[in-house]
């Protein structure tokens, strides 16, 4: 199923949305010599260094999220993320960064309950708290 049939009636899904994978396909293929090297393997040892040959060095990275789910959904032992924690969940986002280079990971930003229990004004209030902490 590539994202545009009946979710509903599917026998198999594929986790990745077509425009995201589309997304960081193009961008990966047109970003060669700009944003990475290589893969980071060498034909010597071609099973070492992989996500070495990124060229962003020095850049750094946040995510900053917003989720219907209670931050108890990442962090809590049998409970739906299965305390993988919200950066567990994105760690393809992570990894992604970290192939090209961007291997500093400022800390994430999340916002829950967004949809079931609301509080705009915490929300942003949290959100400016967070900036000034990281960037000072």
């Amino acid at each position: 199923m590539d994202g545009r049939g009946n979710l509903a009636n599917a026998r198999l899904v594929d986790g990745r949305t077509l425009d995201g994978k589309k997304y960081i396909d193009e961008v990966f293929t047109a970003g060669h010599g700009k944003l990475y090297q290589s893969d980071g393997r060498h034909r010597v040892n071609p099973t070492e260094g992989y996500g070495t040959g990124g060229l962003l060095d020095g850049k750094k990275h946040m995510l900053s999220l917003t989720w219907n789910a209670p931050i108890e959904a990442f962090t809590r032992e049998g409970d739906f993320f299965e305390a993988q924690g919200v950066d567990g969940v994105y760690l393809h986002f992570h990894k992604a960064n970290e192939f090209i280079g961007i291997t500093e990971r400022l800390p994430t930003f999340i916002c829950n309950d967004v949809i079931k229990s609301p509080d705009v004004p915490k929300y942003i209030a949290d959100y400016k708290t967070h900036l000034n902490r990281v960037f000072g």
